[in-house]
């Protein structure tokens, strides 16, 4: 517990909340730090890039992703925190872990053209696919594949769904064919090929 001389410290000295936040996480009481952060935060104590930095994980840490990304996101903005590489996909997560996830898709899409990662532009490609944006999936995963990425198995058989979803049959046989060259896809890649061909024929495509 705070004694009364500890609390008439702590509003003289705004600093010595964040101090308090930070013992507290060095302890992993992750709610008392919350606490602690947001009261400092509320009364406008936190100014430093990394105290803001740590109220936003709390927020993730505790549950509460959307409060993470808001807080992130706004000191982006502000250009408190710098917009980079790590921290776009800091917010892309939270967003992510809240189910916002054509924002996160975004957010993706910008730390991805920042850092040309493969990763991030397939990472934005399967929320796109959650979010029935296959148009938008599919040009992600190409971007992936022209990157270079190392998942190329896994990224023909993204691809093979999304243009599947879209109705383009023909595009989906030749994704899935290639996704049947990589073992780690290669069962359910096979389980898709009488599906695909069944849709087809139904609808009079020739593949």
């Amino acid at each position: 517990p705070i004694t009364r001389d500890r609390r008439v410290a702590l509003s003289e000295e705004p600093r010595w909340w964040s101090q308090l936040g930070f013992f507290y996480l060095s302890s992993e009481d992750y709610n008392k730090a919350l606490s602690t952060f947001e009261i400092a935060y509320n009364a406008g104590y936190l100014k430093k890039k990394s105290e803001i930095q740590t109220l936003s994980q709390l927020y993730g840490a505790v549950g509460i992703p959307h409060k993470s990304a808001e807080i992130l996101e706004k000191y982006i903005k502000s250009g408190l925190i710098e917009t980079n590489k790590e921290m776009l996909s800091r917010l892309a997560n939270a967003y992510h872990q809240a189910r916002e996830y054509k924002t996160a898709a975004r957010v993706y899409g910008e730390a991805a053209k920042l850092s040309s990662d493969p990763e991030l532009y397939q990472k934005q490609g399967t929320l796109l696919l959650v979010s029935q944006d296959y148009k938008g999936a599919i040009a992600a995963f190409k971007t992936a594949l022209d990157k270079g990425s190392d998942e190329k198995g896994e990224l023909h058989y993204a691809l093979m769904e999304a243009n599947f979803y879209k109705g383009d049959y023909k595009q989906a046989f030749v994704h899935v064919q290639e996704a049947k060259k990589d073992k780690a896809v290669r069962r359910n890649a096979n389980a898709w090929v009488p599906y695909i061909q069944t849709k087809a024929k139904n609808k009079g495509i020739k593949l």
